[in-house]
């Protein structure tokens, strides 16, 4: 029986270490004959007789993935922790894609703003069935400064019930004299704009024939407030003072009846629905 000695003391058999990424020595193909990551002899030759060498190791070849600055594979409390400094999604490289740091970040801004076009737009109606109107106006006067005429006042007894006591009872004989008048103003439509020649000439005869003599019409009949009333004045009454009132109300009372009866005479001629006639300027 040997024994051995210290320096002959029994050694492990030599190791090898195969990276299953690289291809060892043992075959002309560049892969070892035996088994390589689960692939066994048969499974590899097949591969690469479909893929080629280059194909096999590029199936063979892990891929890393990365989050942020540190593995995938790493706790999930790291990963977390990558998470958060980078602040944005998690870029993934794999060794097979190629090498892309591309981080997406946030990029502050300050919010977008837009605004349209203001516009204006425009359009004349031209000539076609164009219909103008004018505006006669009259104001009123009122009959200023109506006066009783040949005036005689005197005493009497006729008051009903008599009158209070410092008070006379009065009867007042005489004419109203009332003068009225109307100021009327027209005024008329001025030319629209957009038109040719042809339809400005239609237009300025509508004008001129049609529509001026229509609204003077209106001033005519505006025009009958005008005149001067006499309205004998025959007044029994308890002072000057209720003498007086009963005279006004004589008078206002023929103002209101011929102010009312002129706009009722206006009124006839209306409404107005003549329209210019263009045709001819087709």
């Amino acid at each position: 029986m040997r024994t051995h000695g210290p320096e002959e003391a029994a050694a492990p058999p030599p190791r090898r270490d195969v990276d299953a990424r690289r291809p060892g020595p043992e075959s002309a193909s560049g892969l070892g004959a035996g088994s390589v990551r689960g692939f066994n002899h048969q499974a590899l030759l097949h591969l690469q007789r479909a893929a080629g060498n280059a194909g096999v190791a590029q199936l063979l070849r892990p891929a890393v993935q990365r989050c942020g600055q540190t593995p995938c594979a790493c706790p999930p409390e790291k990963q977390a922790e990558a998470s958060a400094h980078h602040h944005g999604p998690v870029a993934q490289r794999t060794e097979e894609g190629g090498d892309s740091d591309f981080v997406e970040e946030d990029v502050p801004a300050d919010p977008i703003v837009v605004s349209g076009q203001p516009g204006e737009v425009e359009h004349e109606g031209g000539c076609s069935n164009l219909a103008l109107h004018g505006k006669t106006t009259a104001n009123f006067d009122g009959g200023p400064n109506a006066t009783v005429t040949n005036q005689k006042i005197t005493t009497s007894k006729g008051c009903a019930g008599g009158c209070p006591a410092g008070t006379p009872c009065v009867h007042a004989t005489g004419t109203l004299e009332s003068t009225y008048s109307a100021a009327v103003t027209i005024a008329m439509p001025s030319m629209p704009s957009g038109l040719t020649e042809c339809e400005q000439g239609k237009v300025q005869d509508f004008l001129d024939n049609v529509l001026a003599p229509h609204e003077k019409d209106h001033e005519t009949r505006l025009k009958t407030y005008d005149g001067t009333t006499k309205i004998p004045v025959d007044i029994t009454a308890c002072g000057m003072d209720a003498v007086t009132k009963k005279v006004e109300k004589i008078h206002l009372d023929e103002e209101a009846k011929r102010q009312d009866a002129a706009r009722k005479s206006s009124k006839q001629i209306d409404p107005f629905t003549k329209t210019v006639d263009c045709t001819d300027c087709a």
